[in-house]
Parts: structure tokens; C-alpha cells; sequence
């Protein structure tokens, strides 16, 4: 196993690890939303809570939805996540597989790239920056994923030579 392999390695466990965190995490926010749109009691409590705050606006039911499809929107990308580390991991081991990790790392790039530059136009066309977070999330998504693609493409290389 040359130095590609293993920090394609290195990376995929990161992934793995990161994905199933991120998996649990858009399983508490399914959950969340299940328990709170099963309770009307407590669905009411957060709208009053959120009119207190001067969210008058706030329909019971969008917010249901909203926190719902983000939730599932995060499931995805934690799957996503979880299963380009575990094809790396195989990639990184046999580099007759890395195939599927380097397609994967290619999808996860430009989605990564779409994030990234939908806020930056978000921004320049005058929407207000949510969260300084946000940004920083898309840089290092780029990122990240910008590595896992050279790796992948690297370690890919190998096996056809």
C-alpha cells in the first residue's frame, strides 16, 4: 500500500465517521419532527414561543414541513457521505475498486461546488448572510471534497498502470 492509498484510507475512516454522525443527526431531526407533529400541544407551544420572539408569521404546519425536508436533506448527505468512506476504504485497499469512490468523489465535488457558489450569488444578489458557519461549511466541503477526488483519481491511476 503506497502513501495515496493510505491517506485515501486516512480520509475514507474521517468519512465514515463524519457520515454516520451526520446520519444520526438527520435521524434526531426526523424523529423531532415526528414527535412534535404527532403533539399538537407542544406544536402550538413552539409557534406561541416563536410569535413571542416576533415571528408572528410562522404557520404550525410549514415549519412541520421545513424542519422535516431538512432533516431529510441531511439524511442524504450523511448517506452520501457514509458510503463514498466506505467505498474509499475499498478503493484505498484494491485499486481495481476505486471506481465508485472516484465517481462519488466527482458527484460530492460538484455538489460541494453548487453549495458553495449558490451562496456566494445568495449574497451577491443581496440575500443576508445567514450564518458565517454556512460559508465556512462550503469552503471546507470544497475542499475535502477537492482532496477526495485526487486521491481517488491518484490511487485509480495505480491500477491501470
Amino acid at each position: 500500500m503506497n502513501g495515496y492509498q493510505r491517506i485515501l484510507k486516512l480520509f475514507s475512516i474521517f468519512a465514515i465517521v463524519l457520515g454516520s454522525i451526520v446520519l444520526i443527526g438527520g435521524i434526531i431531526i426526523a424523529l423531532s419532527v415526528f414527535s412534535v407533529a404527532s403533539n399538537p400541544e407542544s406544536l402550538e407551544a413552539i409557534t406561541e414561543s416563536l410569535a413571542s420572539e416576533g415571528f408572528e408569521d410562522v404557520d404550525a404546519d410549514d415549519l412541520v414541513q421545513t424542519v422535516g425536508q431538512s432533516g431529510g436533506v441531511v439524511l442524504l448527505i450523511g448517506g452520501f457521505v457514509l458510503a463514498t468512506g466506505i467505498l474509499g476504504v475499498m478503493g484505498a485497499s484494491n485499486p481495481r475498486k476505486s471506481m465508485p469512490v472516484y465517481i462519488f468523489s466527482i458527484i460530492g465535488l460538484v455538489a460541494a461546488i453548487v453549495t458553495l457558489v449558490s451562496g456566494i450569488l445568495g449574497v451577491v444578489l443581496g440575500a443576508p448572510l445567514t450564518s458565517p458557519n454556512g460559508a465556512i461549511t462550503s469552503v471546507l466541503s470544497v475542499c475535502l471534497m477537492g482532496i477526495f477526488f485526487w486521491l481517488a483519481r491518484r490511487v485509480k491511476k495505480m491500477a491501470y498502470v
